[in-house]
């Protein structure tokens, strides 16, 4: 199954960043101002794994079409 979700930024290049070389495989479209679609096919997520493509989305603000909630980016600082 693949993964769709709409990701909210002020700019394209911030979603190219957060997805790296899996950015190259997916399709990125605009919304609305300041959001832009994401589906991510599923042969995308058999090869790399949800986990991997959810780890990625986290570093940016974005709502989960299967769950139904907005997602905040998740800091990169971890303090045990």
């Amino acid at each position: 199954m693949g993964i769709q979700a709409i990701v909210k930024t002020t700019n394209f290049e911030s979603i190219e960043l957060a997805l790296g070389a899996t950015f190259s495989q997916i399709e990125v479209f605009p919304l609305d101002n300041g959001l832009f679609g994401v589906s991510i096919p599923t042969k995308v997520v058999d090869t790399l794994g949800e986990y991997a493509i959810f780890e990625q989305l986290a570093k940016l603000e974005h709502y989960e079409l299967w769950s139904g909630e907005w997602r905040k980016p998740k800091s990169r600082w971890k303090f045990w």
